[in-house]
């Protein structure tokens, strides 16, 4: 066990230089922990009393990670104090290591915040929990700010023991949206970073909805439509799920349009500015209440409202949208500290109910078989979902046609009658192959590194070295690079060479057609397991 001195830190200082820390050969050892707690707070001089609302925890999973999250937890920290535990749990990391970093944070001549960070890597994970129940404040409601997927056995401990849990839908695909819902159906405490984006939102709503003018309209909304920037995201389908929980029979529809503003998502001044429109959050809001059409929109920094079809002609209304500074939306969903907020989980519930009446799928590949062999993707599809769902339209490749080339035609004209000209893909949902292939593309045929713009779908010849040995229909890469979405799947050690170079290696698109994840205009989203990120 070794030790590293500092001082301790006043508020809004950085806390690296007035950290007390701990190295641990096995388990942590919480007394000794709560010794350098006492020394951090005696190093400043006598303090006449400190002060605590609660124990603010952080689970996390890697030091960047927590790095990302520092300053809105130190922020958020400050202006509720706490005792704050930042859990820090790298299992990719095989070296076993233990670490604790303690440091207090003084405002007014009272400590307002006790930080302790435990990080751990490897096996030594296993210790954070009992760490975290040995250090909490007894007395002080626990709120914990989860940072990984809504799921596994982690989080189920944790929701049995937490007053509240919060979370951040709006940093996971939407998928996710439905691992929450299930979570909320049960009781569980969750509160949610992306429901605290959406408030200028549900302000602007309401309060346009009140004028005197407008309440005739109210009863009469029928439609809800919701436009995000670049890809769908939770937070548009948090909207549309408050709007369903409020409003009875109501239809509602969701779609992405444009890319992110670079320049405005990297513009920095000294003075604080609302939020950069990032990539799936709102920037549209209709609300159609025949005869009478409301619009709200954003533009920069303000929230606009407009109203078409009144009875009193044309009329707007407008909020300006809070600065935005590190820890202010944590800061929002900590003035609950227990239970959880009724109308979230109303919202929640109503959003993961994927709107599958207005969504069309289609097919990244399939093999020359019948619809019915055991080889085809479309049975796979129809077993493990299409059966359990009912979408708009499902867009099935004809693998047993005669002339694959003229279906792979006709699959291209398909995709652009539905989707138009180009068409663009919401969601493309991938596996990795062990040449490094996705869709067909196979690893080592020249055409996997061509784009395919305008021919979209290609018939490909059976692979060589890739099982079925079966010739395929597959969608060409400009599909794939211009989706607002891409998840790609990966499990495996057997895939951690492949998928470190189709990530990381050189590039070859034709060697390594996986590459052309790294052209792609939208959000990427790489779902593996421990094994398969072991090299990257």
């Amino acid at each position: 066990m070794s030790e590293a001195y500092g001082e301790p830190i006043s508020a809004g200082a950085s806390p690296h230089g007035g950290e007390l820390t701990v190295r641990f050969d096995k388990a942590v050892d919480v007394g000794r922990i709560e010794m350098l707690l006492r020394q951090a707070r005696e190093r400043g001089g006598p303090a006449p009393e400190t002060v605590s609302t609660l124990n603010l925890v952080a689970i996390l999973f890697n030091a960047a990670q927590y790095e990302r999250a520092r300053e809105a937890l130190e922020v958020a920290g400050t202006l509720h104090p706490c005792r704050l535990l930042a859990l820090v749990a790298d299992e990719v990391i095989e070296e076993e290591s233990l670490t604790a970093s303690v440091s207090v944070v003084r405002s007014g001549g009272a400590i307002t915040m006790e930080r302790v960070v435990l990080t751990a890597t490897g096996r030594a994970v296993r210790h954070l929990e009992s760490a975290m129940m040995g250090l909490l404040r007894p007395d002080l409601p626990m709120v914990v700010v989860w940072g990984g997927r809504p799921h596994g056995d982690l989080l189920k401990h944790v929701v049995d023991s937490a007053d509240r849990i919060i979370t951040d839908s709006g940093a996971r695909p939407p998928s996710h949206l439905a691992e929450t819902a299930k979570l909320l159906s049960r009781g569980a405490p969750l509160g949610d970073l992306a429901w605290a984006r959406i408030f200028p939102w549900q302000s602007l709503a309401a309060e346009t909805l009140d004028l005197p003018n407008l309440r005739e309209h109210r009863g009469n909304i029928r439609k809800a439509r919701v436009l995000c920037a670049g890809a769908v995201g939770s937070e548009g389908l948090l909207l549309l799920g408050w709007l369903q929980s409020r409003i009875k029979r109501l239809e509602v529809e969701i779609a992405a349009e444009g890319h992110v503003d670079e320049a405005t998502s990297a513009r920095s001044t000294a003075v604080p500015r609302a939020a950069p429109m990032g990539l799936g959050h709102v920037k549209l809001l209709e609300l159609t209440a025949p005869p009478a059409t409301f619009t709200l929109h954003r533009e920069k920094d303000l929230l606009l409202a407009q109203v078409k079809g009144d009875d009193d002609g044309w009329c707007a209304h407008r909020i300006r949208l809070p600065p935005e500074t590190p820890g202010r939306l944590l800061a929002l969903e900590l003035k609950l500290l227990s239970g959880r907020d009724e109308l979230y989980a109303q919202a929640a519930i109503a959003a993961a109910k994927l709107p599958w009446a207005q969504t069309d799928i289609f097919f990244t590949d399939e093999r020359a078989v019948a619809p019915d062999h055991a080889l085809s993707n479309y049975r796979l599809a129809q077993e493990g979902l299409l059966r359990h769902v009912t979408p708009r339209a499902v867009h099935r490749m004809r693998g047993e046609a005669s002339d694959l080339q003229a279906e792979a035609r006709r699959c291209a004209d398909d995709l652009r009658s539905t989707l138009g000209t180009p068409p663009r893909l919401d969601l493309v949902l991938l596996g990795l192959g062990p040449d490094g292939h996705i869709c067909s593309l196979f690893a080592g045929v020249p055409g996997s590194a061509e784009r395919g713009d305008d021919e979209l779908v290609r018939h490909v010849a059976a692979p060589l070295k890739v099982e079925p040995k079966v010739a395929r229909i597959t969608l060409l890469p400009f599909l794939v690079v211009t989706a607002r979405m891409v998840v790609l799947q990966v499990t495996g050690a057997e895939k951690a060479d492949v998928l470190a170079r189709a990530l990381k290696g050189p590039e070859d698109l034709a060697a390594c057609p996986a590459q052309w994840l790294r052209k792609a205009s939208g959000r990427v989203v790489v779902a593996c397991d421990g094994p398969a990120s072991s090299r990257l």
